[in-house]
């Protein structure tokens, strides 16, 4: 009798054992991710968003991913290999426009293990705002034996909310010169036509060249200082925070 209370408490301590390594979190990731997992700036803006491989995924060989993301919010690039495998790496891409990409790398002598990055996506934020997924559709990463190695993904987000990119082209023409400060003083002195006001920025108007939401002469200096004195650049609404309580 007492042989079989051993017994039993043997298969209770296994089964517990066992609970113990299935339990959410004890599994190794072996993950794959982007860093960073949101891309959220304003138009124009450009960052390199790097696909990971965590530390517990080793020996791997290559990758074959589809990575799918709005274009006409982030406009890729190109695609860069990580700088540590560049000289060890065949990578090759297509673009699907308007919403994926996909990406081939190869490590062409031996193996490469996380934690790091195996490449980038260089993606700049454009004038069309919004939010889009930037979603692992397909991930598939292969040792030295063109064995597939198990793994999960993290997405990630582009977030695109503010786009001031013609702040100050009171005419309208994509250069700044004399023409847009003859504008201003007119708008400002005179009684002229009110600059443009752009959807998805936060400005007064174009002519708010400084972020005060007061048209004035020193709207007008700073312009003509700008075109001609190589002076400060024009205020960028979209790093105000709020506009115009709070502009730097």
């Amino acid at each position: 009798m007492a042989k079989q209370i051993v017994r039993s408490g043997t298969v209770i301590m296994a089964a517990f054992l066992a609970g113990v390594v299935l339990m959410p979190g004890s599994v190794r990731a072996q993950r794959v991710f982007i860093e960073p997992p949101v891309f959220s700036q304003h138009c124009n803006i450009t960052d390199t968003l790097w696909i990971m491989l965590d530390e517990h995924l080793t020996g791997v060989e290559g990758v074959s991913l589809n990575i799918a993301f709005d274009q006409t919010i982030g406009r890729l690039d190109t695609i860069l290999p990580a700088p540590a495998l560049a000289a060890n790496m065949f990578l090759a891409y297509q673009r699907h426009f308007p919403d994926s990409v996909t990406i081939d790398a190869g490590i062409l002598t031996g193996s490469f293990s996380g934690p790091g990055a195996i490449c980038g996506l260089v993606i700049t934020l454009t004038d069309n705002l919004g939010l889009s997924p930037l979603t692992l559709v397909r991930s598939t990463v292969r040792d030295l034996n063109n064995q597939d190695i198990a793994h999960t993904t993290d997405s990630g987000q582009l977030d695109n909310p503010c786009c001031c990119r013609h702040h100050g082209d009171i005419v309208s023409d994509q250069i700044f010169n004399v023409s847009d400060i003859v504008e201003l003083i007119q708008y400002t002195f005179n009684n002229g036509l009110t600059p443009p006001k752009d959807d998805g920025c936060p400005h007064t108007n174009r002519g708010d060249v400084n972020c005060d939401a007061i048209p004035n002469v020193l709207d007008v200096v700073r312009l003509i200082n700008f075109v001609f004195l190589n002076g400060p650049l024009l205020c960028d609404p979209c790093t105000c925070n709020p506009y115009p309580t709070s502009c730097p």
